[in-house]
C-alpha cells in the first residue's frame, strides 16, 4: 500500500474519503417519518463519526511515514557500513595479492638456493 507523504496529496486523499463517505451518507435512507430536525442531528452524529475516522486514519497515515523515514534511515546507516566493509575488504584483497606476490618471489628464490 503506497501512503501519500506530501502534505497536499494527503489533504487531497483525506477530501476524496469525506466526499466518498459524505455520498454513502446521504444515499443512506433516513427514517420516513423522520423530522427534518432529526434527520439534521442524524447527519450531524454520522459527521462526526467519520470525522472521527478520518482523524484516526491520518493519525495512523502519519505514523506510518515516521516509521518508513526511521526505517529507511536505519537502511542509509546499514547502506554507509556496507560500503566502509566494501572499502575495507578491498584494501585487504590488494594486501593479499602484494603478499602473495612476494611469497612466490620468496619461494622462486628459495628453490634457487637449495
Amino acid at each position: 500500500m503506497v501512503l501519500p507523504t506530501a502534505p497536499y496529496a494527503r489533504r487531497r486523499a483525506r477530501g476524496l474519503i469525506v466526499a466518498a463517505l459524505l455520498l454513502c451518507l446521504a444515499a443512506s435512507a433516513l427514517p420516513a417519518g423522520a423530522t427534518p430536525e432529526d434527520r439534521l442531528q442524524r447527519i450531524q452524529e454520522r459527521e462526526d463519526r467519520l470525522e472521527e475516522r478520518i482523524e484516526s486514519v491520518d493519525a495512523h497515515g502519519d505514523d506510518v511515514a515516521g516509521l518508513v523515514e526511521s526505517l529507511d534511515s536505519q537502511r542509509r546507516a546499514i547502506q554507509g557500513d556496507i560500503d566502509e566493509l566494501d572499502r575495507r575488504i578491498a584494501a585487504l584483497d590488494g594486501r593479499i595479492e602484494r603478499v602473495k606476490v612476494r611469497l612466490t618471489a620468496a619461494q622462486k628464490t628459495l628453490a634457487l638456493l637449495t
